[in-house]
């Protein structure tokens, strides 16, 4: 029922392009510029505080780089045939210089970001300006490249403003936050020699990423659906997108995610420190603060 509702049609090719020139110089520099301020940010970082958190991010946002060909395949996305200068090829993909110096800044800067602000113990109220920032971030960054000339984007793709899908920013945006959740529970373990395993963190976060949250609109890009039928399957993408965002929120502790569970969990403690003290002063005796309420009451100090 679902392929006589779509009518494939195997049309879904990446397109052959020349390069267009001076768009890859154009973008190649800006992007090069943004990447000399992260990479000046992690030298000094190590420098004063021997500090290599930064570096680990942006190299791990480099690695990051090798899934592009399959992202571009899957999700509709072309780069010049020829001309400029290439890194890598893949999958029929020749991925051009200015894709590494990018990924550096964007998926690992961005997950970076997300590590600080969750190690930090951002609320709620700070973390989801965050995500806007990084969406909007993605969004100036992809306008530019697309409305250059320099890359674009193929197939029938929803919500396609001057060239540019804007579904892609919310799936774009969760691999950098799982990336930067991945550290967060492993970064005890990723001590001495195994603190090099960190620039992998970055890798699954974003693969799993693109994976969880991007495969129905893959899968209707590669089925060549109509573009009615795309837009339908913006819900689940998005959906699966916001669910991801919550699960990393959750597992890292944000403090104001879920008020009322909170509140509740507040009320359970404070009936399980004041029923006892209750029964004590009605039979004449006291007891010392509880563990839980000793703690309360030092933190309120």
């Amino acid at each position: 029922m679902l392929a006589s509702l779509i009518a494939r049609d195997p049309g879904f090719t990446q397109p052959v392009k020349d390069i267009s020139e001076p768009a890859y110089t154009i973008f190649t520099v800006l992007s090069a510029l943004v990447l000399v301020g992260c990479m000046g940010y992690a030298a000094r970082q190590w420098l004063t505080a021997r500090d290599g958190v930064p570096a680990l991010f942006l190299a791990g946002g480099g690695i990051c780089s090798l899934f592009e060909p399959l992202l571009d395949v899957n999700g509709g996305v072309w780069y010049p045939a020829t001309g400029g200068v290439a890194y890598l090829s893949l999958l029929d993909v020749r991925l051009p210089v200015f894709v590494l110096t990018s990924y550096i800044w964007i998926i690992g800067g961005q997950a970076y970001l997300f590590w600080r602000a969750l190690d930090q113990r951002w609320p709620a109220n700070r973390m989801w300006p965050l995500i806007g920032f990084v969406v909007v971030t993605d969004v100036v960054t992809e306008f530019i490249g697309v409305g250059l000339g320099a890359y674009g984007y193929y197939g029938n793709q929803p919500f396609e403003v001057l060239g540019f899908p804007l579904w892609y920013p919310f799936v774009n945006m969760v691999g950098p936050l799982l990336g930067a959740l991945v550290f967060l529970v492993l970064r005890d373990w990723l001590r001495g020699p195994r603190a090099v395993l960190g620039v992998l963190c970055v890798t699954i976060g974003m693969t799993a990423g693109y994976s969880v949250v991007g495969w129905p609109l893959w899968t209707g890009l590669q089925e060549n659906a109509p573009l009615w039928v795309m837009y339908l399957l913006c819900a689940p993408t998005l959906l699966l997108a916001y669910l991801a965002v919550r699960l990393a929120l959750t597992v890292a502790g944000t403090p104001g995610l879920n008020p009322s569970t909170e509140l509740e969990s507040d009320s359970d403690l404070a009936s399980v420190v004041q029923e006892p003290r209750a029964a004590d002063e009605a039979a004449g005796t006291r007891r010392p603060l509880s563990t839980a309420r000793a703690l309360r009451t030092r933190e309120g100090t």
